[in-house]
């Protein structure tokens, strides 16, 4: 693993807006296995934005996807080698940051992390059709138009989620710094209680900021916390 990147001390910028500080910001690196790729972003997100804070490079240049007031910006995953996630491992674990998030944008639910087939729509949110699969921050899951699960846990501006899935049962966990998987009572290493991803095609890693209100940002962040027994991080 590589150490983290010290971008200086808390820095704010505008009503609501932090990126946080270099004990909280994610381990920023030049090696690692999957950034957005500027080929597979939204129509809203402009391939120069991406990699971008406001005009300032944050790490490598396709590290980092962020929306301005007002769109949604949706960016697609590429792996190393520009294989999937299931080419990787059939047991992987990937991890996305919320660099920033405006405090008047939480509620109106617009962010969402999850997975996607190559061949998704960017003009949709993820999860509104079958090619994608979406985590709301609202602590939902979006697939093919239907929320498939309620109640997990939310998330905002400063937290790392991560999601492991295994593609030998179909199924997903979610946590959010660290804690437990899918709030509670589910477990990746043993396969229990998890959460339905669609596999009829490969799967790569997909991140939607939504702003309303100024700039909302997610970074690529290599892994934070523990790995589940038997899975791969990337």
């Amino acid at each position: 693993m590589v150490a983290p990147l010290q971008i200086g001390p808390g820095i704010q910028i505008g009503p609501g807006i932090s990126i946080g500080n270099a004990e909280s910001h994610p381990p920023v690196a030049t090696n690692h296995y999957w950034s957005f790729d500027p080929s597979y972003l939204g129509p809203t997100l402009g391939i120069g934005q991406a990699g971008t804070w406001n005009g300032s490079p944050v790490g490598d240049p396709n590290m980092e996807i962020y929306a301005q007031n007002p769109e949604t910006s949706i960016g697609l995953g590429i792996l190393t080698g520009d294989v999937s996630l299931q080419t990787y491992s059939s047991k992987v674990m990937f991890t996305v940051y919320i660099a920033s998030e405006d405090s008047g944008d939480i509620p109106l639910n617009l962010a969402s992390i999850g997975v996607a087939y190559r061949s998704v729509s960017l003009s949709n949110p993820l999860g509104t059709d079958n090619q994608s699969w979406g985590y709301r921050q609202n602590g939902t899951v979006l697939y093919n138009g239907n929320e498939i699960t309620t109640g997990l846990p939310t998330y905002g501006p400063l937290d790392w989620i991560d999601i492991a899935c295994d593609f030998t049962v179909g199924l997903a966990w979610i946590r959010v710094n660290g804690g437990a998987w899918n709030g509670g009572g589910a477990d990746p290493a043993t396969q229990l209680n998890g959460i339905y991803i669609p596999t009829a095609s490969p799967l790569y890693p997909a991140a939607e900021p939504g702003a309303l209100n100024y700039i909302d940002a997610m970074d690529v962040s290599q892994w934070t916390y523990s790995i589940p027994t038997g899975y791969t991080a990337i």
